[in-house]
């Protein structure tokens, strides 16, 4: 590492250099909208990315440094989706069988 500058201001060698994740997250140039309410539909097709490579968008941290959990997260999401839809067409086809025999006996 060496000496940099960074916008216009001097960055020491060995400096600690902390990221702002609160204003970041509230900049009216990247956030037009009311930041104050939640609006998932402003999330609905968009290409940000949430891991940590689009920089307006950090909650669970970047780089090596972020949050352990999000792997798991992913995990999680898919096996409840496929947990909940296992049991739901298993539920369904059942309702299904019954309804095609009842009234049929040997």
């Amino acid at each position: 590492m060496h000496d940099t500058s960074f916008m216009g201001y001097f960055v020491p060698k060995d400096a600690q250099v902390f990221v702002n994740a609160y204003v970041i997250g509230r900049d009216p140039d990247v956030w037009p909208e009311e930041l104050t309410l939640f609006k998932r539909e402003r999330f609905v097709g968009s290409k940000t990315d949430y891991k940590g490579r689009n920089y307006e968008l950090i909650p669970f941290g970047v780089g090596r440094r972020m949050c352990a959990g999000v792997p798991l997260a992913h995990r999680m999401l898919h096996l409840t989706l496929g947990m909940l839809l296992h049991n739901l067409i298993g539920h369904l086809m059942q309702m299904l069988l019954e309804k095609l025999w009842i009234g049929r006996t040997s």
